[in-house]
């Protein structure tokens, strides 16, 4: 929220700093002008501050839109953040790098993963023959990649990411990829460093104690489920993890594959 209070106060100062510019020449040119002909002098008064109001109203528009996003972006209204931003837009408004991200993670959050993938791209430049862009944009491609079931490009551009630390659902998605390969050994693998990253981290731990059960490692998918704390669950995550117990005990190899949605943070 305070960086919305700055937002706001930082666009509103440069809209009282254009305002009082126009006026001062507005001024200026009243009283240069009045002595020859007071209706002229009047009329440039009139024309300079209709003009000032013309050129500075866009941006006022542009202000009150990006404001709006921000803030319902720190309520976590991703709809409403998404329509301003997309009305900001329409009106040819520029965003900086921070702003973008803002609107490319409520896009995320919505699940609208084709406009996200686009804006994505848009962002990409090629320098020297060769890709630019940082790691924030390529780990979000990749998530749009996996989610839009291109699955060889985002297994690619994960790994292209992947030793960069603050990225923990990395190895997360690199073992749901290994699974559709049909490689479980290499998938289970990414799933415990996953685990290892973010021990609460419960997708991985949900889709690790799966394999090993499709694997019939019942006394090791038990063993690790049983270290799993469970302390401050919530209800879902309570009767999936009673599934996997019951399934575990009954010796049943059938367990759901779950595709877990994420909410992307702020960076």
């Amino acid at each position: 929220m305070m960086f919305v209070w700055n937002l706001a106060i930082f666009r509103f100062v440069v809209l009282l700093l254009s305002s009082s510019v126009f006026l001062l020449v507005g001024r200026f040119l009243y009283n240069r002008y009045r002595q020859r002909n007071l209706c002229v002098a009047r009329c440039i008064f009139g024309a300079v501050l209709v003009t000032g109001t013309i050129l500075i109203f866009p941006f006022f528009l542009r202000s009150v839109y990006i404001v709006s996003a921000e803030f319902n972006i720190s309520i976590s209204s991703w709809a409403k953040a998404d329509y301003y931003f997309s009305l900001q837009d329409q009106i040819g408004g520029h965003l900086t790098a921070k702003l973008k991200n803002d609107w490319i993670t409520s896009i995320l959050n919505l699940q609208n993963y084709e406009k996200a993938e686009l804006m994505l791209l848009q962002d990409m430049r090629l320098e020297n023959g060769k890709v630019q862009a940082n790691t924030n944009l390529v780990y979000n491609l990749a998530i749009c990649c996996y989610f839009l079931r291109k699955w060889s490009v985002a297994e690619i551009t994960f790994n292209a990411v992947r030793n960069e630390r603050k990225f923990l659902l990395c190895d997360y998605f690199l073992g749901k990829l290994a699974e559709k390969r049909g490689n479980n050994e290499q998938a289970l693998g990414y799933y415990l460093n996953s685990l290892q990253s973010n021990p609460l981290f419960f997708p991985s731990l949900y889709h690790a104690v799966r394999v090993l059960i499709k694997q019939k490692k019942f006394d090791e998918a038990l063993t690790l489920l049983s270290h799993f704390p469970s302390s401050g669950l919530d209800g879902r995550t309570i009767s999936r993890i009673s599934m996997l117990t019951q399934a575990i005990t009954l010796r049943q190899t059938n367990v759901p594959e779950i595709e877990f949605q994420f909410f992307q943070v702020l960076k």
